[in-house]
């Protein structure tokens, strides 16, 4: 570790860290090496999973420690869940979810749609619908798992209970406009273009700033654009550009949003060519 000579880490210190992570079976799924140069943190600001950042208070400059990291609350848990996701490992992962389930009682929602959506990167979209559905039913004023139905509905291909879902979820909550992008979403790749529209402008008038706007508006632009309205697919395109410039976006989102323009604009030039 790399910081002032003699004195020991606190909060609000800025470190350099190298460091080697292993799971329990000694495989490396991280490390600094890997990267090229230490991990650089501020502690405090909890950038990083928390047993680690606290491991770290009280080290000297090129002190070296060990550290066991067990999944004792649910933020170092889905840590551990991300780190087999990213090995590919999804079954090791899924369990790990289901053991640690009458660890947290309280947050069976969280642990389950989290396994919902692993089961997905499984290709076991009907297993992962019967665990939403049964959540649904056990907690039927948690919209956020309506929200989950209606796309675990399109990636099963099912339009209409999807659209139904919709429907359904924006009308218990009409002042939501992350369940109206969702609902535009859905129905842009159902090819339902026109309500589509209708359910995005709906979402940018309630939110004109809200995290997901930069994609509402390269939605509403492939809309357009199957609608044969190729200045208003450019406007919107346009204006996504500058939905990116000021959300919390880390620049590889920015990048491949960037990219999914250009891409969407060159299909534009070529149908103007064609007509």
């Amino acid at each position: 570790m790399n910081g002032v000579d003699n004195m020991a880490v606190k909060n609000g210190d800025k470190v350099k860290v190298e460091y080697e992570g292993k799971l329990d079976d000694g495989t490396v799924f991280d490390s600094s090496e890997k990267h090229g140069k230490p991990l650089e943190l501020e502690i405090g600001t909890k950038k990083v999973i928390p047993g680690f950042e606290n491991a770290i208070i009280g080290m000297k400059k090129g002190e070296e420690k060990e550290i066991k990291l067990e999944p004792k609350d649910l933020s170092s848990l889905f840590y551990k869940s991300k780190i087999y996701v990213h090995n590919e490992d999804f079954q090791r992962a899924a369990k790990l979810l289901d053991d640690n389930l009458e660890h947290f009682p309280e947050k069976e929602i969280d642990l389950l749609v989290n396994k919902a959506f692993l089961l997905k990167k499984m290709n076991k979209y009907d297993d992962a619908l019967k665990i939403i559905n049964e959540l649904w039913k056990k907690f039927p004023d948690n919209l956020d798992l309506l929200n989950s139905k209606l796309y675990f509905h399109l990636y099963l291909g099912q339009k209409k209970e999807a659209i139904e879902n919709g429907e359904l979820l924006t009308s218990l909550d009409p002042n939501d406009g992350n369940y109206h992008d969702s609902f535009g979403e859905v129905l842009t790749e159902f090819e339902e273009y026109e309500r589509a529209i209708q359910e995005i402008q709906k979402a940018l008038e309630l939110e004109p700033f809200g995290w997901y706007s930069y994609n509402s508006y390269f939605q509403m632009a492939i809309c357009y654009k199957e609608l044969g309205n190729y200045d208003l697919a450019r406007e919107s395109l346009e204006k996504g550009k500058k939905a990116t410039e000021t959300c919390f976006c880390d620049i590889d989102m920015r990048k491949e949003w960037e990219e999914k323009k250009q891409k969407l604009l060159a299909q534009i030039t070529e149908l103007e060519k064609k007509k």
